[in-house]
């Protein structure tokens, strides 16, 4: 209580910082309660975004206690600090996949995924995710869009086809956007001139 009132009282940020650093190793060492550890770790975070104690440790905490939109948030923090653009990728590729797999906020997942399209417009495990994510979330749109980005992006005629029927079937029946069902149809035609 005394080093918290001390850290609210000194001015210089270094000296904050070490002062909720002796906090928080307190609270661990001498009374194990990692509850009051992580508020200090977390106001180091506030004061020094690139602490590396407070980062690793606060990872570790929230994958232990299952704080997945913490931990999510942890490492989009740490993915904006990455110079490095093929390891910043693969990063926001990891950070998305977790957010899919552990939390169940289709929203959070979305734009994480798209943050992946950004920096990668042609990767196709985002455009998969994407895919799912809309079909659940019945966001016909965007789903269409993420369908038709496939397409450009498909390597395989067989894989390419597969979608282009499922675009035309979504352009006829969910969206009912006949001009756009009509260029899916269209362009299946042209690839697959026997398609019936």
């Amino acid at each position: 209580s005394l080093l918290r009132k001390k850290a609210a009282a000194v001015e210089s940020p270094a000296e904050k910082v070490a002062l909720h650093l002796r906090v928080a190793n307190l609270f661990l060492e001498k009374f194990s309660n990692q509850a009051e550890a992580i508020k200090s770790f977390e106001t180091i975070l506030e004061l020094d975004a690139d602490n590396q104690d407070a980062l690793s440790f606060l990872k570790q905490m929230y994958e232990k206690r299952r704080d997945w939109e913490k931990l999510v948030a942890v490492h989009q923090r740490e993915i904006e600090k990455v110079t490095d653009a093929s390891e910043r990728k693969a990063r926001r590729v990891e950070v998305a996949k977790l957010a899919s797999e552990k939390l169940k906020k289709p929203q959070i997942s979305i734009d994480l995924w798209r943050q992946v399209l950004t920096e990668d417009a042609e990767n196709f495990e985002a455009l998969s995710e994407l895919e799912k994510l809309f079909e659940r979330e019945k966001a016909w749109s965007d789903l269409g869009e993420v369908l038709q980005r496939q397409v450009a992006v498909a390597d395989d005629a067989t894989k390419r086809a597969a979608i282009l029927t499922k675009l035309g079937i979504l352009y006829t029946e969910k969206v009912q956007d006949t001009g756009r069902a009509i260029a899916a149809w269209q362009a299946l035609l042209s690839a697959e001139p026997e398609n019936r």
